[in-house]
Formats: C-alpha cells, structure tokens, sequence
C-alpha cells in the first residue's frame, strides 16, 4: 500500500503506513529491515534529513545483525556439507561478502555526512553573503552622510564668502559716497557760508542772509552726521569702543538717553570684525529709534577673549517676532547675515514694553 502513495508521491501517507508496520512487531526482521530503508527513503523525500538518517542508520544496523547471522548459519551448514577445503574458501567468501557491506555501508554515512557539511558550508556561504550586504550598505550610507557634509560645508563657506564680499564692497561704496560727500558738497557748503557771511555785513536784509546762512548750517551738519554714518571717522583713527561711544553721543537727544557701556574691548580685533560689529549695533540702535517710540536705549558690549557680546535693549513698544519679517525697516535678515559670517548667535526678545537683543560673535573665525 506504502508504495502505491509512493508512486503518487503521498509520501506522508507512505510514511503513516510504515511507521504502523513498524509498530505491530509482528514481522519478520527481514521486514522490518526493508521497512525502515522505505521510511528512511520517504524521510529523505519529505525533506527531513535527520530522521532519514536515523532511519538509515537502523536499516544499516539491522541488516549488518542479519548479515551476521546469516553469514554464521551458512558457515555452519557449509563446514556439515563441504570439506575443510571447500568450507575455509566458503567462510572467505562470507568474509569477504562482509567486508563489501561494510564497506557499503561506511559508504553510506560517508554520504550523508557529505550532504551535511555541503548543506552547512550553504548555510555559512548565505550568512557571509547577507553580512557583506549589510556592511556594504552601511558603508554606502556612511559615504553619503560624508558626501552631504562636506557639500554643505562647502555651501556654507561660498555663502559666507559671498556675504562677505557683499559687505566689503557695501563698506568701499560708503568710503567712496563719504568722500565725495565730504570733499564735494561740504566744501562747496562750508564756502557758500563764508561767503554768505562776508556778504552779511554789506546786506540790509539781514533776516534772509541769517535764515540762509542757517540753512547752511543745518546742511553741513547733516552731511556730516551722514557722512559719519558712512565711514565714522573715529572708528578708524580711536577704535571700536571710541566709536561705538561717539555713535552713541551722535543719536542722543533731549528726549531719547543713550547709554553706552563697555567691558574688556582690545584693540586686536581685526577691522573688518570691527566695522561688522558698528554696523550690527548702529543698526539696532536705528531700529529703536525708528519703530520703538522710546525714550531709554541701553548698549552693552563687553569681550572674552575671542567672544564678543553685544546686548542692545530699549524701554519702546516692542513688536510681534514671528512677523518680524513682514515688518519693513527693521532690516534683520541683514543682521543676522553679519552675524552668521562672525559664526555667531542672533536671539531675540520683545513684549509691549521691551525690546531685548543678544549677541554673541566668535573674532576666533
């Protein structure tokens, strides 16, 4: 019956069969020899190797008692039946029949451990092969990750560059617009006056050449101041903290106090530093004179080695930060420009009654 679900290819059926005939122990153990070489067949068919070779391993075990048993009778009845002769070349027969299916049988395991260790160097060649995979991968990702890296830095230094040019060549175009300013229009005005005042005491309309010569003077002043704003004159010749405390001086009013403070300022700091450094605080302080409607501005600027702090805080109306963009005038996405070229910090504070503006810059870059 086993073998017709054998032939169908059933073999879990074949398998259920034999391993019944098996164990009825009413067989012959001839039988039972041949059954369990089936079930090691149908076993190896299933796909399970270790019950196949155990069952291989019975089949080999059963048939070599057999064998023996067998070889012993033989030997006997030849020895009644035959001469010495005859039976000594029988035994050597059975001998060497014995011998083959020992040999057969040595053969067999030596066939199965083959088919093991091939399976195991399978399953090892699989591992290493996944392992490769994942380290390739890992170094694939890695090699990217540095790629981007270095893009950006790359990215991030050309963008610095580029402001930084954009300053430079804002910085030549003030020198350049001052001096025109100072050398042109101020002396043509300051001569104008002079002569205005000469002509005054030769002019009875002494109100309108009064009212002129003011004009005039207003004029120079406010050339001056705008020249000053330009190029200030006393950060090149006095350094950064005179500057910083004339432009104070400059801005304040009878209604709006400045008041300068200064913590630890060297003189080593690069000029371009130091003219980025003006330019952040003149910036700030013009914000606040123009948005803040306030009457108090306090500047702090104080350096730790290659640290330098600027703190710039007013007592005006403040306004809504997350809109601070929209707000025009404010000209905060060029601050923070200056400060990112310094690798600096840039934060932010304001309420309805304050504005508060933090800043650290690193003179180490």
């Amino acid at each position: 019956m086993h073998k017709s679900y054998m032939s169908i290819k059933d073999y879990t059926s074949s398998k259920n069969i034999l391993i019944d005939l098996l164990a009825t122990n009413t067989y012959l153990k001839a039988d039972q020899k041949n059954y369990m070489k089936e079930l090691a067949i149908v076993y190896e068919k299933l796909g399970d190797i270790n019950k196949s070779n155990l069952y291989y391993k019975s089949y080999i075990k059963l048939n070599d008692s057999l064998n023996e048993a067998t070889y012993k009778k033989d030997i006997l009845e030849q020895e009644a039946k035959f001469n010495k002769t005859k039976n000594e070349d029988k035994i050597r027969e059975l001998q060497s029949q014995k011998v083959q299916a020992e040999l057969l049988a040595k053969n067999n395991r030596l066939q199965y451990a083959i088919m093991a260790i091939i399976a195991g160097v399978l399953v090892v060649a699989i591992l290493l092969i996944l392992l490769y995979l994942r380290i390739k991968n890992k170094f694939e990702i890695e090699r990217n990750l540095k790629n981007k890296q270095k893009f950006d830095l790359l990215k991030n230094q050309k963008e610095v560059e580029v402001m930084q040019a954009m300053i430079d060549g804002e910085e030549l175009e003030r020198k350049r617009i001052a001096r025109e300013l100072h050398d042109g229009i101020g002396s043509k005005l300051s001569a104008l006056k002079i002569m205005l005042t000469r002509i005054e005491n030769h002019n009875s309309n002494q109100d309108e050449i009064l009212r002129i010569n003011e004009l005039l003077s207003t004029s120079i002043q406010e050339l001056r101041q705008v020249s000053y704003n330009l190029v200030p004159e006393s950060l090149i010749k006095l350094g950064l903290e005179n500057a910083l405390s004339d432009l104070c001086h400059l801005l304040h009013s009878e209604t709006i106090k400045i008041e300068f403070q200064a913590i630890g300022i060297t003189q080593d700091i690069p000029v371009s530093s130091q003219i980025n450094i003006y330019r952040i605080i003149q910036e700030l302080i013009n914000n606040a004179l123009k948005h803040a409607e306030c009457n108090e501005i306090l500047v702090s600027c104080s350096q730790n080695e290659n640290t330098f702090f600027i703190s710039v805080e007013d007592n005006g109306k403040g306004f809504d930060i997350k809109n601070s963009n929209s707000k025009p005038g404010l000209g905060l996405k060029n601050l923070k420009s200056r400060v990112e070229m310094l690798n600096g910090i840039f934060n932010l504070e304001s309420s309805s009654t304050r504005t508060y503006y933090n800043i650290e810059l690193n003179m180490g870059v």
